[in-house]
């Protein structure tokens, strides 16, 4: 019978085992790796254990918790819905592309915080090569490991006199370090250069693959239109989608939701962008109306922006008709006349934007959307060249800049009198990439074909999400216009930050601060959305995204030092369910 004794004196021996302390090291790079490796060097700096066997415990440790990523993604295809989901072409596309970039991608999810679980469990997911996979991220942890175990190393010799005991504290401070800040993201990520982009053409298997189900014939691609009149020509020669341009938002967010995290901890407040625009309902960072918004903006202003009325449509499903009187009631009194843009009061990304051109296409849009929400109407801006000019003001500054300026071109496809509207996009170099966008919207035309020579606009909402070509305009920003918006911000109480989006008739107009209608706000929600033109690489977009929210969480923290108050973390996250509940219930965009 073992009696207490035993049990103490062989954990102690235990605890004097470099093979045991290997293995607790081991586990508890499951835990919190850069904590087990900075705890290892700092026990090889004191002679506790080998140098050679704290750097293999490591290494085995960090692997296996990358290949148990890689498992559980590939675990999840025993899900009849996730193996339906795998069949899709888009899906597919993703797949060919990271299959091709095992390597770098491996490398800059080691080394971007938090990047690691969503890429190596979608390598799973996607089925790329087991082995090529273990292989880069053997050496992904042999580079990384190897770096950080070194400087911890000759840490702990170099203070091991110095510090004593209080080096362990320190070092503990330092793994808090690691873990608050984003290492070295911005400049981790290896971008591929313009030559390594994502661009199949139509003689890719997946596109002929696509062709053949659409039954569409061995033509050429249909002709491009260049650019519209009053805008900058665009430039047709850079790729028609960036790689990262449509991927899933949960995915191309997560440095910017670290980037949050971190400036949270040196602000010391998570819903600090709230008072950014401290009178915008909630602070406008998600799940805002659109029309409280719109109506701070005091009388001088009234002559930029597009007319706007709202209403709140019955909760009983049978009052369309009576939605529909009041509505033309609401309209009459706004000065708005048909055709009128119709849009939901809470939404984002162009959900549900859609044109009314006639009483009857207004009142199949009342009769979609859901009862007891607030329907936005807004004057038709009859422009087409459209701009979204993101601008910020300091709070206590005189005047504010501009951030940046995203130009906006609607794609469309031209006629040859023998192909379909279908067949147009699959063969457009950039619509045929994305069929998915534009089909559901134009369901009851894909069959028509086109007459020679036609013109047919894919899209109406002026989203990047929508299909809308977006161009980065900043080279463009002049004294005139900066100082112009300057002035229209300013007529809108307490407003430092956010996107105007405009419609115009001629850009050199624009330039000059002339002759423009502001047809929606965005504030502390919103982004630099010049970052979806596809000549910027990854790595820039991501720099453009945390500069914003470093100027954003200043600016809040200037707020709350005037008296302001951030809203509490719950009513963001009712504003956030709300909104993407509405989302799924408004309907189709135009």
């Amino acid at each position: 019978m073992i009696d207490s004794d035993k049990i103490i004196n062989y954990l102690i021996l235990l605890g004097t085992d470099p093979f045991a302390i290997a293995l607790a090291i081991i586990l508890a790079t499951f835990i919190l790796e850069d904590a087990a490796t900075v705890g290892a060097a700092m026990l090889a700096s004191d002679g506790i254990l080998p140098i050679y066997l704290a750097i293999i415990a490591l290494i085995s440790g960090i692997v296996l918790g990358d290949v148990g990523l890689y498992g559980l993604g590939r675990l999840s295809t025993k899900s009849p819905w996730v193996r339906r989901m795998l069949r899709q072409r888009k899906t597919i596309d993703m797949r060919n592309w990271m299959a091709h970039r095992i390597l770098p991608m491996v490398f800059a999810a080691r080394f971007i915080p938090g990047a690691r679980f969503p890429y190596y469990t979608a390598s799973g997911l996607l089925g790329l090569p087991f082995w090529r996979f273990t292989m880069a991220a053997f050496l992904a942890v042999t580079l990384w490991t190897s770096l950080l175990f070194t400087a911890v190393i000759y840490f702990g010799i170099y203070f091991h006199d110095r510090l004593g005991w209080w080096r362990w504290i320190l070092a503990g401070g330092v793994v808090l370090a690691i873990i608050a800040l984003s290492r070295i993201y911005r400049h981790a990520l290896l971008a591929p250069t313009p030559s390594e982009r994502w661009m199949p053409d139509s003689n890719s298997k997946p596109q002929k693959k696509i062709n053949q189900e659409h039954g569409s014939r061995d033509l050429e691609p249909p002709k491009i239109v260049a650019g519209i009149p009053g805008m900058p020509p665009i430039n047709l020669s850079q790729p028609p989608l960036s790689f990262y341009e449509f991927w899933p938002p949960w995915l191309f967010y997560i440095p910017i939701a670290l980037t949050w995290g971190v400036l949270s901890l040196r602000h010391f407040s998570i819903t600090l962008p709230t008072v950014a625009n401290p009178l915008f309902p909630d602070g406008d960072l998600t799940g805002e109306s659109k029309s409280k918004i719109l109506d701070l903006v005091q009388p001088e202003g009234k002559k930029w922006f597009a007319k706007h009325a709202a209403l709140i449509r019955s909760k009983q499903e049978g009052d369309t008709a009576a939605d529909v009187a009041r509505a033309m009631v609401v309209l009459s009194e706004a000065g708005i006349s048909f055709p009128v843009v119709t849009k939901p009061d809470i939404g984002c990304r162009g959900v549900g934007v859609r044109l009314a051109k006639n009483k009857k296409d207004l009142a199949a849009y009342v009769a979609n959307f859901p009862p007891g929400q607030t329907i936005l109407f807004q004057e038709y801006v009859d422009y087409e060249p459209e701009a979204g000019i993101f601008y910020i003001r300091f709070p206590g500054a005189p005047n504010g800049f501009i951030f940046s300026i995203t130009l906006k071109y609607f794609p469309r496809v031209i006629g040859d009198g023998r192909s379909t509207l279908r067949e147009l996009i699959i063969r457009d170099p950039r619509a045929g990439q994305i069929p998915h966008v534009y089909f559901p919207r134009h369901a009851n035309q894909l069959d028509r074909v086109l007459p020679p020579g036609e013109t047919f606009r894919l899209n109406f909402a002026g989203s990047h999400s929508r299909g809308t070509i977006f161009r980065n305009g900043n080279a463009y920003i002049t004294k005139e216009i900066s100082a112009t918006f300057d002035e229209v911000a300013k007529t809108i109480p307490e407003f430092y930050f956010g996107r105007f989006d405009v419609r115009f008739p001629d850009f050199k107009a624009l330039q000059s601060g002339e002759d423009f209608k502001i047809v929606e706000i965005n504030g502390a929600g919103g982004e630099a959305t010049s970052i979806w033109d596809s000549s910027i690489s990854l790595g820039d977009a991501y720099q453009t995204l945390i500069r914003q929210w470093a100027l954003l969480f200043r600016i809040g923290a200037l707020n709350r030092a005037r008296g302001f108050r951030p809203v509490g973390m719950a009513t963001l996250f009712r504003n956030y369910r709300l909104e993407q509940k509405l989302s799924r219930l408004y309907p189709l965009t135009e």
